[in-house]
């Protein structure tokens, strides 16, 4: 059977969030609806400007049109005109609707669990409280709220009693979850309008509700194990080039000019005409005989000898390093809330979370934070005084070990000393 749910968020964020997982859990875009399709003033006004449809809209935008998209879902039957009404007024001020087409129940459960972790808020419970300050009916012609006077109308609300929904209780049954995610489908059953007649009644739709809270009971295990996932940071070394030097050696011609004085030799042969009478002695020398003179000469011989004149010296050394290592690990954390025989938060937690809201505004009301960026410094509080490591001890005796434990959980998140305050109002809290 098909259903219809949607759901109204107070910030643009937690819609889309609530879209993307609907997205990333299987459903198809084309059973999606988002409106308005962003968070600035003009995508608001046009939104209230968009006749709608069942589904078939481009922008996934339908603002005044959601008139059309409930008569169409309940075949025209004008009964549900105030949710209409309810709905576009919505828009009008601010929030942000997520609607999803269901094929099954299976679809259902499923799209209302993810939708929930989103923080819807409940429609009816806001709708009541705009009546009690003069609402009475949705104004086609009332221009949508300034950013100014819907940051006002946040602030209002988030001082004044709680209209959030918790994640988990929505959860826990087709009836919690329809309160929360499908309000404006009367308790997560309503079927698309060509599925339902005119002549269907609340009590039929109701009794459809219990039907579903009923299995979706049944099915809820009794026992579950979440694992709490934490990563481990492993620093190694590896040896990586750096660079370094390359040597090459050339030989390299130089001309030298030197002089040498060398000496030679020369023969001259002279004949002179002589005429005179031999003696006896030139007599004796009258046989053959020869004789030689040498001429001699010195040259040039070149000669070379290898000298080292420079020494080039290449050696490396080596030197060690501290590096400090920035590197941020995860960590899967798991709170635990007490839920009330109803499958929603007891009386106690709602009270305690109306508390926090109240310190939030007295202590950081005065910065541009967000209640929701401190939420979960509070619930850390609240739920840390009652560990046995803690119990018995005062805050002044705890403090130390209270912070090593927040920076090793959520420091990376929120700083010890921003979240100081609202942790140990979480804890006074829970030690009174």
């Amino acid at each position: 059977m098909a259903n219809t749910l949607v759901g109204v968020y107070d910030r643009f964020s937690q819609a889309q969030g609530a879209y993307d997982e609907l997205i990333s859990s299987g459903f198809d875009r084309s059973d999606l609806q988002l409106s308005p399709s962003d968070e600035s003033s003009d995508a608001r006004q046009v939104a209230l400007n968009t006749a709608g449809t069942t589904g078939e809209s481009t922008d996934q935008s339908f603002g005044s049109g959601i008139r059309n998209f409930f008569h169409n879902l309940f075949s025209g039957n004008d009964e549900y005109r105030e949710h209409a009404d309810v709905y576009a007024e919505a828009v009008r001020r601010g929030n942000y609707l997520v609607t999803v087409h269901a094929d099954n129940d299976e679809e259902r459960l499923q799209a209302t669990q993810v939708m929930n972790r989103f923080q819807p808020i409940d429609i009816d419970e806001r709708a009541t409280q705009w009546k009690s300050r003069g609402w009475s009916t949705y104004d086609e012609a009332a221009p949508a709220m300034s950013d100014s006077e819907i940051e006002e109308e946040r602030r209002y609300y988030s001082t004044g009693p709680s209209t959030t929904i918790p994640a988990g209780a929505g959860a826990m049954g087709s009836a919690a979850a329809g309160r929360s995610a499908s309000d404006a489908t009367i308790a997560s059953d309503t079927f698309r309008s060509d599925k339902v007649s005119p002549e269907t009644s609340r009590a039929d739709i109701a009794a459809s509700t219990e039907r579903s809270r009923k299995t979706t009971a049944s099915t809820t295990p009794e026992n579950a194990t979440i694992p709490v996932i934490q990563e481990e940071l492993q620093i190694g070394k590896r040896e990586v080039d750096r660079g370094g030097v390359r040597v090459y050696q050339h030989i390299r011609e130089t001309p030298v000019d030197e002089s040498v004085r060398l000496h030679e030799e020369h023969v001259h042969v002279e004949r002179h005409p002589v005429d005179r009478p031999a003696s006896s002695a030139d007599l004796s020398g009258l046989k053959e005989t020869s004789f030689e003179i040498r001429e001699t000469a010195e040259e040039a011989v070149v000669g070379k000898t290898a000298r080292i004149v420079e020494e080039v010296v290449v050696s490396k050394d080596a030197s060690e390093r501290t590096q400090e290592i920035h590197e941020k690990v995860r960590r899967t954390d798991v709170e635990v809330e007490q839920l009330g025989a109803s499958g929603r938060e007891t009386t106690s937690a709602l009270a305690s979370d109306e508390d926090f809201r109240r310190h939030f505004q007295t202590a950081y009301g005065t910065t541009s934070d967000r209640f929701e960026d401190y939420e979960p410094a509070y619930r850390y509080g609240s739920t840390v005084a009652a560990d046995e490591r803690f119990r018995g001890h005062n805050w002044d005796e705890s403090e130390e070990d209270v912070h090593a434990d927040w920076e090793s959980r959520h420091g990376s998140a929120t700083p010890w000393e921003k979240a100081k305050n609202a942790v140990r109002y979480g804890w006074e809290k829970a030690t009174r």
